[in-house]
């Protein structure tokens, strides 16, 4: 009688399959909160990022929107310490006067904004 391997194969393939099954939760596999660690906050990693992000495609280039310009340290340091960047990001959604026009920040972006406002808008810690 010939050979027959399909049976081993089968068995094979099987055990593989089945070797591959995990118990995964949900909850830790897509967390519902993202953590935000507001305890250490820089400008360049944690509050230039959100600037660029949400902020540049208005404020930039040759005439930026209102005049105001935020491609320089010192440019989003005044507006810091002035009131008017915390100001504008924590107004309500029907304000038309709340940046960004596209929608508000995130809660996260809010707190980081915040701490480092709070902290004097320090370039460097």
């Amino acid at each position: 009688m010939p050979n027959r391997p399909l049976p081993s194969l089968l068995l094979l393939a099987g055990a593989m399959w089945l070797s591959g099954c995990a118990y995964n939760v949900e909850s830790e596999l897509y967390p519902t909160e993202v953590p935000c660690d507001t305890t250490d906050i820089n400008f360049y990693p944690d509050v230039l990022p959100i600037v660029e992000d949400r902020c540049l495609g208005c404020h930039s280039g040759s005439a930026p929107a209102a005049g105001l310009g935020l491609t320089a340290f010192e440019e989003i340091q005044a507006i810091g310490l002035n009131g008017m960047l915390l100001d504008r990001v924590n107004r309500s959604d029907m304000d038309e006067m709340l940046m960004p026009p596209d929608g508000p920040l995130t809660d996260c972006n809010l707190r980081t904004l915040s701490a480092w406002v709070n902290r004097g808008c320090p370039e460097y810690n």
